[in-house]
């Protein structure tokens, strides 16, 4: 019998390395049918073989130097979407990540359910976390994922 032991690495570069070979498979990008609707973006068409790496920064940071140097050996960049609290706890793993040249984005200041909250709180929420990215990258925000 073989055992074989899985570590996160071995759990993250497999996930990379499976996008990315979805990506060189497929070579293009489906968009959802159009309709009157507003709707959140899921897929940018385009003749180009790219794909969007994301990753939400809520809880622990404890895997941040792992992350950028695995997504440095692909020669790859993420977009990082922090929680403003997670942003207060751990403002060197924003520093390096956005040093690293991975977009830092906006997921709420406090992780509320944003269809549970006010459009006031939402707002709230958004211009808070905003704030701290700023404050941090010295950069606007361009992206929230709710």
């Amino acid at each position: 019998m073989k055992i074989f032991t899985v570590t996160k690495k071995h759990l993250i570069v497999g996930c990379v390395s499976l996008v990315l070979a979805a990506a060189v498979l497929v070579g293009s990008v489906y968009s959802f049918a159009s309709s009157n609707k507003k709707l959140p973006i899921y897929c940018v068409e385009t003749d180009e073989k790219k794909i969007a790496i994301t990753f939400d920064a809520a809880w622990s940071a404890e895997d941040t130097d792992e992350i950028i140097e695995i997504l440095s050996d692909y020669n790859a960049k993420a977009t990082i979407f922090v929680v403003g609290t997670w942003v207060d706890s751990n403002p060197e793993s924003v520093k390096k990540f956005y040093k690293n040249g991975h977009e830092i984005a906006n997921h709420s200041d406090t992780h509320k359910l944003f269809s549970k909250v006010s459009r006031e709180e939402v707002i709230k929420e958004i211009e808070e976390c905003n704030k701290k990215i700023e404050a941090i990258t010295d950069e606007k925000v361009k992206l929230v994922r709710a």
